[in-house]
């Protein structure tokens, strides 16, 4: 549920379905995007999934852009107005073959 305070009282402005638990929630204007249980990134106002073939592990929100760290060790650009995606840091091929996520995505202000 969406909530918006309207004369000093929380009202319910819009209902959002999803079949599964959501992990992270951030907003962007009148856009939401969830990380699900499954680890799929959803927005609010489009059916099916933004980053298609990607695992998102936390996500964080600036200047239009949603930055998405990955279970792969990569970090994916989503460009809200522009509906593109950018790989902006590819993920790690070691000879070990070691699995590690992207846990934490800060975007600070320049």
């Amino acid at each position: 549920m969406v909530w918006k305070m309207i004369q000093k009282k929380m009202e319910c402005v819009e209902v959002i379905v999803l079949k599964e638990p959501i992990h992270h929630l951030r907003a962007h204007g009148e856009t939401i995007f969830a990380i699900t249980e499954s680890q799929l990134i959803k927005e609010s106002r489009v059916i099916g999934d933004i980053i298609k073939g990607k695992e998102a592990k936390c996500m964080a929100v600036a200047q239009g852009k949603l930055y998405i760290g990955c279970t792969d060790s990569s970090i994916q650009e989503y460009s809200t107005p522009y509906n593109r995606e950018i790989e902006i840091k590819a993920r790690t091929r070691s000879w070990r073959k070691q699995s590690k996520p992207i846990n934490s995505v800060i975007a600070l202000r320049s």
